[in-house]
C-alpha cells in the first residue's frame, strides 16, 4: 500500500462531532499523522479535496475566527502542517476577506490599482469550471480568460503568505499568475479535483521553490531557507511574549533543535546587502547609498571596525535619549533591519503609526548632544556636525511656531 492509498484510508475514517473540544482533538491527531508521511507535499490535493477534513477544519476555523482575523492561526495550533491546513481552507474559502485589505497596509500605487481592477471576478463553482474548461477543450479562448480572471484573486491570497519574503508583492503575484497561466493547459478536468484547489497547490510548490532563490542574493539550500524563517518568526513570537531578550537556548528549546543548529541558523538570517543599496535621502533629497557612510581614511581604525563596540554605543545613545519603551523596541527593531509592517503586527497598530512614532524617535536622538560622537562615521566629521547642528534648530524654530 502506497502513501496515497494510506492517507486516503485514514481521511476516510475520520469522524466529525457537534463538539468543538473532540474536533480539535481529532485535527490534532490528523496533524501527527501527516507527520509521519514523507512526500506530504505530493498528496495535498487528496487531503485538501476530502470533504471530511474539509468539514472538520471548518469547524476549527469557525471557532476561532477571531485569532485567525488578527492573523494569529499559530495560536490555535504551533504545527506547521496545522497552520498550512488552517493557511490553506482560508484561502481556498476566502476566509481572510476583502483583498483590499492588502492595499491598506501598502503604499504600493500599482498593487492598489491592480486589486480594484480584479476585485469584482466571481468564485466559480466546480460545476461552472467544468463548464468552461469544457467551452475551452472546443476551442473557445473566452473560456480560458474567465478561468484566469476568476481565479486572480486566489493567486493574490495566495501571495499574502508570502507577503515577508522580502520579494515584492507584485513579483509574487506576477510569478503566481504566469503559473495559473501554465497550468490551465495542464489541468485534466475529468480528475475530481476543483480547479481553484490545483491552482492553490501548484502555485504554492512553485513559490515554496522559487522564493529561496528569489528573495536573497546568496542563494541557500531550500530546507535551510525555511529553517530561517522558522527561526525568524519563532524568535518575534518569542521577543513580544518575553518583553526582552530573547537567547539561544530559549529558541533551542521553542523549536526543539540545538543549540548548535540555532547559532547556525541565526548566521544565516542576514542577507548579503549591496554597497550601492539606498538607506535615505540628503538635505537636498537626493539618494544616499550605503558607501558614502564608509569611511574612506580613518586614523583610529580600531573604533570604526570594532562592530561590538559601535554597537553598543549606539545602544546607549538610543537608551539616554529620553525615548520610551514604545520608541526603543521600534527604533531597536528597525535598525535589525525588520519592516513597518512587522513591527506593526506584533504591536497590533498600523504601519503609519509605527512610521510616525520612529520619525518622533529619530528627532529625539538628533537632539542628543552625545550624537556628534558619532559624526566621525559620517566620513566628513565637519559636515556631519553642521547638518546635526541645522536640524536642530529647525526642530527649535517648529517648536516656536
Amino acid at each position: 500500500m502506497d502513501n496515497k492509498d494510506i492517507i486516503e484510508k485514514y481521511l476516510n475514517n475520520i469522524s466529525i462531532s457537534q463538539k468543538y473540544d473532540e474536533n480539535y482533538k481529532t485535527f490534532l491527531n490528523l496533524v501527527s499523522f501527516l507527520e509521519t508521511i514523507d512526500d506530504i507535499i505530493e498528496n495535498d490535493i487528496i487531503i485538501l479535496e476530502n470533504e471530511k477534513v474539509n468539514s472538520l477544519i471548518q469547524s476549527i476555523v469557525e471557532y476561532n475566527m477571531d485569532k485567525i482575523k488578527n492573523d494569529k492561526i499559530n495560536e490555535i495550533c504551533e504545527n506547521d502542517i496545522g497552520i498550512k491546513l488552517i493557511n490553506s481552507y482560508c484561502t481556498l474559502n476566502n476566509v481572510y476577506g476583502d483583498i483590499m485589505k492588502l492595499s491598506i497596509d501598502s503604499d504600493n500605487d500599482i498593487l492598489d490599482t491592480y486589486l480594484k481592477s480584479i476585485k469584482n471576478f466571481p468564485v466559480l463553482t466546480r460545476e461552472e469550471e467544468r463548464y468552461l474548461f469544457n467551452k475551452l477543450h472546443e476551442g473557445d479562448e473566452n473560456a480560458r480568460t474567465v478561468l484566469i480572471n476568476c481565479n486572480l484573486k486566489l493567486v493574490v491570497n495566495i501571495a499574502k503568505q508570502y507577503n515577508n519574503t522580502g520579494v515584492d508583492m507584485m513579483d509574487l503575484i506576477q510569478d503566481g499568475n504566469n503559473r495559473l497561466i501554465y497550468i490551465i493547459d495542464r489541468f485534466d478536468i475529468n480528475r475530481n479535483v476543483k480547479f481553484s484547489t490545483y491552482v492553490y497547490t501548484c502555485i504554492t510548490r512553485y513559490l515554496n521553490y522559487t522564493i529561496p532563490n528569489s528573495c536573497r542574493k546568496i542563494r541557500i539550500p531550500h530546507h535551510i531557507y525555511h529553517d530561517v524563517q522558522k527561526y525568524i518568526a519563532v524568535r518575534i513570537k518569542l521577543e513580544n511574549e518575553l518583553n526582552g531578550e530573547v537567547t539561544i537556548d530559549d529558541i533551542a528549546k521553542k523549536l526543539n533543535w540545538s543549540k548548535r543548529k540555532v547559532e547556525e541558523i541565526d548566521k544565516l538570517q542576514y542577507d548579503a546587502c549591496s554597497l550601492n543599496a539606498i538607506i535615505m535621502q540628503n538635505d537636498h533629497n537626493n539618494d544616499m547609498e550605503l558607501e558614502e557612510f564608509i569611511p574612506a581614511d580613518i586614523d583610529d581604525l580600531d573604533v570604526i571596525y570594532d562592530k561590538n563596540e559601535l554597537k553598543d554605543n549606539l545602544t546607549k545613545l538610543i537608551l539616554n535619549s529620553g525615548l520610551n519603551e514604545i520608541e526603543i523596541f521600534i527604533i531597536m527593531r528597525r535598525l535589525n533591519g525588520l519592516k513597518f509592517q512587522s513591527i506593526a503586527k506584533i504591536l497590533g497598530i498600523s504601519y503609519q503609526r509605527v512610521e510616525q512614532i520612529e520619525k518622533r524617535a529619530i528627532n529625539k536622538i538628533i537632539k542628543n548632544k552625545q550624537t556628534d560622537n558619532f559624526a566621525i562615521y559620517m566620513g566628513d566629521e565637519k559636515a556631519a556636525l553642521e547638518r546635526l547642528n541645522q536640524k536642530r534648530k529647525n526642530l527649535k524654530r517648529k517648536k516656536r511656531n
